[in-house]
């Protein structure tokens, strides 16, 4: 049987020096004892090298004989730690990769890179939320000064150094928010024991629950927190309401910043979601009480000014502005005033009548139990004169000029009787003769 096409090199040092490579094809008794690791289609042979007589693979003499070449080739570790879908990266003087010679389960590891004195190797990934992080290492190394270490958000929590003869198993809990995990093979400044390394496997990431809490930003939300699992999706979110506003989702940051949070969202990092809002929109109606005006509608958005207004017109007035009469609330409205109401509103002109006006007309037609009673003004007898409509169901007062005036009733009222102003009963309301004698001096 003839197996896939795994790239090799001719020897060691051709590897480390000129990366040549050359294509060989195995059988599969000849491959049975080669750990190797698919990238992009194809295997690749870790940990061996080629005898360039036969071309037969031959073990290598240790774990890190072709460390360059297959870090190269196959590139960070992640398959040989077991751990799902974290995401890894390694640096330092030497970065870490997989190897099948030594594991826990009995397939594959991660090991430290090979170092000089005073260097270090590490392996990195992150995680969030609350949870437990563990996994199995084992080290050989000089005691007590080549170690190697594991820390979270780079305060260590434990190490190990010497020889360990087994695997060990380490467990962590982890608060919520996102953490970095770093394991560490560091090396002093002389001494190499035993094989001089440390092996990283099974990490596991087991995520626990927290509570997430709503900013209504503005408006009122219930629940105000909601329990959610990291790498698990939110599930239905609540809608929060506010007034004058429509509700445009929740948000990882203030002001619809950051990302969308939606019931698919996959937890993340954020122990806080924001709300978004719009602002509604209303029609605006305008009332020119008495005058006329030459746009009736318009449209407006809540808590934004209103934006140019018309102005209105009546003969003998002065337009004093636009009054918002709404639940019995009224106030001065000019462009710039803020939208108070998301709901349609009437705008009502207000007035001011000009010195020429001679008659204030008071409507009375609404009764005594009207809580208001309209009126107008007037810079001129009515055409037709006052009709009895101004007799019964309207006040009339007519501005009299400063100095001598006279008082009484129309002349042509009824039942009026000549110079009845000059008479004493008349400012008495007595009784009294309307023959025309006049009143004794005081």
């Amino acid at each position: 049987m003839v197996l896939p096409t795994y790239l090799l090199c001719t020897n060691q040092a051709t590897a480390m020096a000129k990366q040549a490579w050359k294509t060989l094809s195995f059988s599969e008794e000849e491959a049975s004892d080669t750990f190797v690791s698919p990238v992009s289609g194809t295997l690749y042979v870790c940990a061996t090298i080629a005898d360039p007589v036969t071309n037969r693979l031959v073990e290598a003499e240790n774990s890190h004989s072709l460390y360059a070449l297959r870090h190269r080739v196959c590139g960070v570790p992640g398959p040989e730690l077991d751990a799902g879908d974290l995401v890894w990266s390694t640096g330092g003087d030497a970065a870490w990769y997989g190897q099948w010679r030594e594991s826990y389960d009995g397939n594959d590891a991660a090991c430290s890179g090979p170092l000089e004195n005073d260097q270090a190797s590490w392996l990195e990934t992150t995680v969030t939320g609350s949870g437990t992080i563990s996994f199995r290492w084992r080290v050989s190394s000089e005691y007590d000064n080549d170690k190697l270490s594991f820390s979270v958000d780079g305060v260590e929590q434990t190490n190990s150094s010497g020889t360990l003869e087994g695997w060990v198993q380490q467990s962590f809990v982890l608060t919520a928010g996102q953490h970095t995990l770093r394991w560490v093979y560091s090396k002093d400044g002389s001494l190499d024991e035993g094989e001089d390394c440390g092996w990283l496997d099974q990490v596991s990431w087991t995520p626990t629950g927290f509570a997430v809490m709503f900013d209504a930003c503005g408006g009122t939300v219930s629940p105000a927190t909601q329990p959610v699992t990291p790498g698990a999706a939110y599930g239905a979110l609540p809608v929060p309401v506010r007034a004058g506003y429509s509700f445009d989702g929740w948000w990882t940051g203030p002001d619809a910043t950051g990302e969308r949070v939606t019931e698919t969202t996959i937890v993340g990092p954020a122990d806080t979601l924001y709300a978004a809002w719009a602002p509604l929109t209303c029609n605006v109606l305008f009332d020119p009480a008495g005058g006329t005006v030459t746009r009736e509608l318009k449209s407006a958005t809540y808590g934004q000014a209103y934006g140019a207004l018309p102005v209105p017109s009546r003969a003998g007035y002065s337009f004093m502005g636009w009054w918002l009469t709404l639940n019995g609330v009224a106030g001065l409205e000019a462009a710039n005033t803020r939208v108070p109401v998301a709901t349609n509103h009437t705008l009502v002109a207000k007035w001011e009548r000009n010195e020429a006006a001679l008659y204030l007309v008071v409507d009375l037609s609404g009764g005594p139990g009207s809580a208001s009673y309209p009126f107008s003004y007037l810079s001129a007898i009515p055409a037709g004169g006052w009709s009895d409509e101004y007799k019964t169901t309207r006040l009339v007062l007519r501005k009299i000029p400063a100095g001598v005036f006279t008082m009484g009733s129309p002349a042509d009222e009824l039942g009026r009787v000549e110079n009845e102003t000059q008479r004493r009963q008349f400012y008495d309301g007595q009784p009294g003769d309307r023959t025309g004698a006049r009143p004794e001096r005081r």
